[in-house]
């Protein structure tokens, strides 16, 4: 019985061991970040946010620091093109993470280093990170 028990205890510990607390997926190219991975990762000089909600979305509420290009729109290439900086990581987001993602495959597309935030501004405010309305 002893010895059972202490197996069950290495095994655990053994297994607990090789789990890895990741924040991130990776995804077709790019970061899929939790909230607290993302928050850290923006942080950092060469990042730039991009917000691909609609506008609407947007003024209702934001990640500090992020500019607004609308995934939907039919020119969201060229605008990403004309105003994202090569040299940075880009870090999209949207509203629940399918926009974003689509984002993220355009811009790694064109040559990109792109993050993206998982499940979206929706789990960024679940979180309870900074937002600028």
């Amino acid at each position: 019985m002893k010895s059972n028990i202490i197996l069950f205890i290495l095994s655990a510990l053994l297994f607990l061991g090789c789990q890895k607390n990741k924040c991130y997926t990776i995804n077709d190219g790019f970061k899929s970040m939790k909230p607290n991975c993302f928050e850290k990762a923006i942080r950092k000089d060469n990042v730039t946010i991009v917000d691909v909600r609609k506008i609407s979305e947007f003024v209702e509420g934001h990640i500090d620091g992020a500019i607004n290009i609308d995934v939907l729109s039919s020119d969201f290439r060229n605008r990403a093109l004309a105003i994202l900086p090569k040299e940075n990581v880009i870090a999209v987001y949207c509203r629940g993470g399918k926009r974003s993602k689509n984002a993220a495959q355009i811009l790694i597309s064109e040559g990109y280093d792109v993050i993206e935030l998982d499940s979206g501004f929706l789990a960024w405010e679940k979180a309870g990170k900074p937002i600028v309305k």
